[in-house]
């Protein structure tokens, strides 16, 4: 008897692990607000703000869904933030001086990527 619990319990933790998808790379596009991305990277000006929509892609089936969490932290907040925005999957992206930030992109509470964001100085303005 004891036996064959341990194989359903085996079974039961190989199905789950089946089910879960594969991290593979994000999916980053533009939505509103100045600013440049180029696959994993963003360019804005220091003092702009975007908002972007970063997506996990899976390597095959299952494919991420709404309910798997997405989550951002910017390692150089003093250089670039990022907040949540209003939508699922949807962050405004903030240059605060000029530099380089790398903003750390999770899954499921688990590190998967990460985002590099430029931050270059103001243009100036014509008179």
């Amino acid at each position: 008897m004891r036996k064959h619990a341990q194989r359903s319990l085996a079974l039961l933790a190989l199905t789950l692990l089946a089910c879960t998808p594969t991290y593979s790379s994000l999916d980053v596009y533009p939505l509103d607000g100045d600013g440049e991305v180029v696959g994993n990277t963003i360019e804005l000006e220091e003092g702009h703000a975007m908002v972007v929509h970063v997506r996990p892609v899976s390597t095959g089936y299952p494919s991420y869904e709404d309910f798997d969490i997405v989550s951002l932290e910017s390692r150089s907040p003093t250089i670039a933030f990022a907040e949540g925005a209003r939508e699922i999957d949807e962050f405004v992206i903030g240059g605060v001086s000029v530099g380089t930030a790398r903003i750390t992109v999770s899954v499921n509470g688990r590190d998967e990527d990460e985002l590099v964001v430029e931050v270059v100085a103001q243009q100036e303005s014509a008179p």
